[in-house]
């Protein structure tokens, strides 16, 4: 009875102050987004899947984490390997977690072949994220299989500051700063920020993290030069072991990554052309002293690093046609090295030094003629250890005078294969002839604008089949990756969004889903006939938020239904499917300002996750963090 108790009384709350608002216009203009076809584009015209998410929304409801930021978008999963800073996969449209393509600025931040940690990632420096669903190789090439999250930071587009400084449950201590300015043609943005845990284990569950980015930009007529960069560094303890016990006393991971960009367009004749530069840098350790004296201690670490250029031109074929046609070199390099030692023993360890060098070029058509939006693309990648590859993308958008949208697109994606799969390691022998795993996809859409556009309704089916999937043999050790396994995922997605008035927004979103593995792969994870492991049948996200004089107020809750996994075990037969319960979880935020003047306020914010202390697993053996409340001041100017 406390739940619905709780959950009436805080929107009691937000719709109090709402109903002595005027009925003031709530009409919005929908926001403009680039990453779907790489030009400017307002949402509501792309023919995709495709949602903005403003920083400011995510800062003014508490939220550091860019799990926290998409877990509540249709067809999105996140499973966390346990407490804050753990291993986290991120599965879309029942795609594999390396199948979603992470951008900051434009620049790929996964490693080569799709991985991502997305428990490290925190956004105090994001202006917006833009996320696509649906392949998206033919802008982006690689890894964009099931999705696109594009991290974009602050530009400096207003002059102001802010400050916040907060504290709570599990040791919690998050401190950030940042500040915008401009001045003429110049504008930047600096930003500083650090985040620490004790954890939700009862020892060695440490995290923290610590961040530093800016960027500057210059505009002198149509010419436009921004240079950004972004450094973080994690550093997560973890007492768990591959089962999920808690049982280690000193086992930890850390990760440095640097992302730099430059970008500079110009017009040339009709065309403009666009150069963009980019370096990432990713050094990461897992580390795992013996924990008695008898023990053996091994460590792992890898330094990977991607550098891109790449050179477009948007050029206007007709005053409602612009075709986009680009080309672009990478160049990834990867060290990695592992090392044990036992008692009295020598240190045993080895090494691999892997590079390889990418080259792609594509094109896209883009064509706006009054309420239709038509793309038509294709995309050619070539590389030293997979060969070639052709992409293509068709995708249409229409919208009727009674306010419904339909739209619909189908295309073709792939996964270059990891270093580990393509070239000899510790682990593997190496494949010459690896392949690199492919989507085929489609969907259809339909979307419909009620009571003055104040409400949107859709709803989307999706249906992709992946191909050449990869899995890892072995007779004797090391064995071989080889493209083995298929199958398939397909469902709907119904979204709504709404306005009741000018201070109070309404969102929600419900995902079927249903997958199958097609073909066998020699492993377990990917047994004939078997559904896709960590991919609810069902989930579902609502939220509420009202931005008021007197207070900023928000409440959210998913729910994620029943799922398989594998849990992993001491004894034969050392694996075993699992089916995962069902949980909801709910979470309230709250800003409310102390004090306004000369320019400055100051708020006093406080968030409380896991209202409930619901008790969960979102991955087999690794349980969620429980209630959590953090309470803080932010100051700005």
């Amino acid at each position: 009875m406390l739940r619905p108790l709780v959950v009436t009384s805080f929107l009691a709350l937000v719709a109090t102050p709402v109903a002595a608002q005027d009925a003031a216009d709530t009409v919005r203009v929908a926001p403009v987004i680039v990453t779907a076809t790489r030009t400017p584009l307002r949402v509501d015209q792309v023919p995709a899947s495709a949602t903005v998410i403003h920083g400011d929304q995510l800062r003014a409801q508490g939220i550091t984490h860019l799990t926290d930021a998409v877990r509540a978008l249709p067809g999105v999963v996140v499973a966390q390997s346990g407490s804050w800073g753990a291993p986290t996969s991120v599965f879309v449209r029942g795609g594999q977690s390396n199948y979603t393509k992470v951008l900051i600025d434009g620049v790929p931040a996964n490693e080569p072949g799709g991985a991502f940690d997305f428990g490290t990632l925190t956004l105090d420096d994001v202006e917006r994220i833009e996320v696509v669903r649906g392949p998206s190789s033919v802008v982006w090439g690689s890894d964009a299989v099931s999705a696109v999250i594009h991290i974009i930071t602050k530009r400096g587009v207003a002059n102001r500051g802010t400050l916040a400084v907060r504290g709570g449950s599990h040791g919690t201590v998050d401190v950030s700063g940042s500040a915008e300015q401009g001045l003429g043609a110049v504008r930047g943005a600096v930003t500083a920020a650090h985040h620490e845990s004790d954890g939700s284990h009862a020892f060695n569950s440490d995290f923290r993290n610590t961040l530093l980015g800016g960027s500057a930009s210059w505009l002198g007529g149509e010419t436009s030069v921004r240079v950004g960069g972004r450094y973080a560094r994690t550093r997560a303890h973890f007492p768990t072991d591959f089962t999920g016990a808690p049982v280690d006393s000193n086992a930890y991971r850390t990760e440095e990554r640097t992302t730099a960009s430059a970008e500079l367009s110009r017009p040339v004749g009709s065309a403009t052309v666009r150069v963009l530069g980019g370096h990432t840098l990713a050094n990461a350790a897992s580390v795992d002293p013996r924990n008695d004296p008898s023990g053996i201690s091994t460590a792992f670490d890898t330094r990977t690093r991607r550098q891109q250029l790449e050179v477009r031109a948007d050029i206007p074929v007709h005053s409602s046609v612009t075709a986009v046609v680009g080309g672009i070199a990478e160049w990834q390099h990867r060290l990695s090295a592992s090392a044990s030692a036992a008692p009295d023993q020598p240190t045993d360890w080895s090494a691999t030094d892997h590079h390889r060098a990418n080259r792609g070029a594509f094109a896209e058509v883009l064509a706006t003629q009054g309420a239709t939006t038509a793309t038509v693309g294709g995309r050619y990648d070539h590389s030293e250890t997979y060969g070639s590859f052709g992409t293509y993308r068709v995708g249409l958008s229409h919208a009727l005078p009674t306010g419904t949208r339909v739209r619909g697109s189908v295309g073709t994606a792939f996964r270059e294969p990891s270093f580990d799969e393509a070239l000899p390691g510790p682990f593997s022998t190496g494949n010459p002839d690896i392949r690199p795993e492919r989507t085929s996809s489609w969907e259809v859409g339909v979307e419909q604008r009620l009571v003055d556009e104040r409400v949107v309704v859709g709803a989307t089916y999706f249906a992709q089949r992946f191909t050449d999937m990869i899995d890892y043999f072995t007779e004797s050790f090391p064995g071989r990756y080889e493209n083995v396994a298929a199958a398939r995922a397909r469902g709907t997605e119904l979204e709504l969004r709404a306005m009741p008035h000018a201070r109070l927004t309404v969102d929600g979103s419900m995902t079927f889903l249903h997958t199958r593995v097609e073909t066998a792969g020699y492993g377990s994870t990917l047994a004939d006939g078997r559904t896709l492991l960590r991919r609810p049948g069902r989930s579902a996200a609502g939220g509420l938020a009202y931005a008021g004089r007197r207070a900023t107020l928000g409440a959210r809750i998913s729910h994620v239904g029943e799922r398989q996994d594998m849990r992993f075990l001491y004894d034969a037969p050392y694996s075993r499917e699992e089916t995962l319960p069902a949980y909801t979880k709910v979470d309230l935020s709250a800003e409310l300002p102390v004090l306004t003047r000369q320019g400055q306020s100051y708020a006093l914010t406080v968030r409380l996750d896991n209202v409930f202390d619901e008790a969960f697993q979102p991955a087999a053996g690794y349980d969620a963090p429980g209630r959590t409340i953090v309470v803080g001041v932010r100051a700005a100017y």
